[in-house]
């Protein structure tokens, strides 16, 4: 029994390491997004709105493609691929595609109406981490995850012209404190 314990517990290590691998990618897409979010306040208030779809686009794509590579080259370096990786992986491809259906297909056709956008890709955004904080059973993603909940409640009460300044302050403790953590903690755990 005692065996089997450890083999699970090595198993939650070795998926925690991984995530710590991608602190990068916690910190590259915190900045993406907090520039697309000072980007679209910054269209808005000089009512150039019909930019924002482009915007984004361009710097969503662009993550997509810069955070593709390492994730095919890492494909095939790693070995045992476990139930945890998985899980995490397959909630970020949904959550991925999940806003990307709705920013990119949604709002231009009308489904979804702007002053919704931000507060729904916020809860997604939630989801994707609140489930990333369970899987790996770490704490400050978990207070992560609560901070992306709140600020998706507060946009749903603030007129949307705001939605963007609220989620680059949710950005900054929900993304990238956490990001900067795992890379400090990765760091320290190679460097001995």
């Amino acid at each position: 029994m005692e065996e089997q314990l450890q083999i699970i517990q090595d198993m939650l290590d070795k998926t925690r390491q991984k995530v710590a691998d991608n602190g990068n990618m916690l910190i590259m897409w915190g900045w993406l997004i907090l520039a697309a979010c000072f980007g679209q306040y910054t269209l808005v208030y000089f009512q150039k709105g019909e930019w924002i779809g482009l915007l984004w686009f361009t710097l969503m794509t662009g993550g997509g493609i810069v955070s593709a590579v390492p994730g095919f080259r890492q494909e095939k370096r790693k070995g045992v691929v476990t139930y945890a990786d998985q899980s995490i992986s397959s909630v970020w491809i949904a959550c991925g595609l999940g806003m990307f259906l709705i920013a990119f297909v949604g709002l231009p056709i009308g489904v979804i109406p702007m002053q919704a956008l931000n507060p729904v890709l916020m809860t997604i955004i939630w989801i994707g981490v609140f489930v990333t904080s369970k899987v790996i059973e770490w704490k400050t993603l978990q207070w992560s995850a609560l901070l992306w909940f709140a600020g998706s409640i507060i946009c749903m009460f603030t007129h949307w012209h705001f939605h963007a300044l609220i989620m680059a302050l949710i950005i900054i403790p929900g993304y990238l404190v956490p990001g900067y953590i795992l890379r400090k903690k990765f760091k320290s755990v190679v460097n001995g």
